[in-house]
């Protein structure tokens, strides 16, 4: 066997050895850009307004974009999109639409770390792989 393979990030090593450490920078769940200090929060804040009027939470629904399709890869760009504008809310002061984005955030998290095990079919977040 090669001690290497080609991969999509470039070539990758293998080693021999009984174990291995890693060392990541943890940043949380989701991941955000910092605010921008010198920037125009009279835009930002339109912004946010638009995207409140267009897309904000609505009937406990993390946005209400239409069509949404429900898995990982769709709704985590959903909740990337909301967790943005919550972040440009704060930075213009506008707590009120932060945290309608904050509780919207949360539940979305709740709904998808919540299995109930009764064959239910709200648990649509989950994959199981049975052992052949």
């Amino acid at each position: 066997m090669k001690n290497e393979a080609r991969t999509i990030r470039g070539q990758m090593k293998f080693l021999i050895g009984d174990s291995f450490t890693t060392q990541l920078t943890y940043s949380g769940i989701l991941q955000s850009s910092p605010s921008v200090e010198n920037s125009d929060k009279a835009k930002l804040q339109e912004y946010v307004d638009s995207f409140m009027k267009d897309y904000g939470p609505e009937n406990g629904e993390l946005t209400k974009e239409a069509n949404v399709l429900v898995n990982t890869y769709d709704s985590g760009k959903r909740m990337n999109r909301a967790i943005q504008v919550m972040e440009a809310a704060e930075a213009c002061g506008d707590t009120e639409d932060a945290n309608t984005l904050l509780k919207a955030l949360e539940n979305e998290l709740v709904d998808w770390f919540t299995a109930d095990n009764d064959n239910n079919a709200q648990d649509k977040y989950f994959f199981i792989m049975m052992k052949m």
